[in-house]
């Protein structure tokens, strides 16, 4: 039983690092992408008629294009990740028998859950939602309809301010979570080592 407790919570630890982890990255990479190519002086030919000379635009457009599948593969791996965070920690608080009403396990049991809500929303709601207007904006381009091109540039930036704040509160539950988890799982090794001790002493 101890042994399955600690595979338990390696899973839950893996899980949790790499939904963090897959949050870090997606951030990180679109930082760079969105502050250096719009700097660089890229020009897509086929573009040119919609965007003219302008490198910054043509820089931000290529930067959409890289990171589209990008925050597409992050999703999927936050997703897989959920499942390896939610179901041992579900495994913890009934076959382990910890319990919720301590601070600890309370706590990160309220952010992992309000994590998974915000995820879920910007999944099923946001991101399909996005994708659409970036791809609608990006056919505009290629079209050179100017006023398409604006309409759906708006309502993307509209909710790219929304997916921005559900990005910001995801990373700070999650952050929460791991202290919370800290506190709130140290203390097996202590208990495992009291029950240890009597083994020890009749050795001795």
């Amino acid at each position: 039983m101890r042994g399955a407790m600690k595979f338990c919570n390696a899973v839950y630890w893996m899980g949790l690092t790499t939904w963090i982890a897959a949050l870090v990255s997606g951030g990180v990479a679109a930082a760079g992408v969105f502050s250096t190519l719009p700097k660089l002086g890229v020009r897509i030919p086929r573009y040119e008629p919609a965007l003219g000379s302008d490198a910054a635009e043509h820089g931000r457009l290529a930067g959409g294009m890289v990171m589209e599948p990008i925050f597409t593969a992050m999703d999927l791996v936050q997703a897989a990740a959920v499942v390896f965070v939610v179901v041992p920690l579900l495994l913890q608080l009934t076959v382990f028998k910890m319990r919720l009403r301590s601070p600890g396990h309370l706590i990160r049991t309220i952010c992992i859950t309000a994590a998974v809500g915000v995820m879920a929303f910007h999944m099923t709601l946001m991101a399909p939602r996005m994708n659409l207007e970036l791809r609608a904006r990006w056919a505009a381009i290629e079209n050179n309809d100017q006023a398409a091109m604006e309409m759906h540039r708006a309502a993307f930036e509209a909710d790219h301010h929304v997916a921005d704040s559900l990005y910001s509160a995801r990373l700070i539950l999650l952050l929460v979570a791991v202290a919370a988890s800290g506190a709130a799982l140290s203390p097996l090794k202590h208990d495992q080592s009291t029950l240890q001790s009597p083994r020890l002493l009749r050795l001795g």
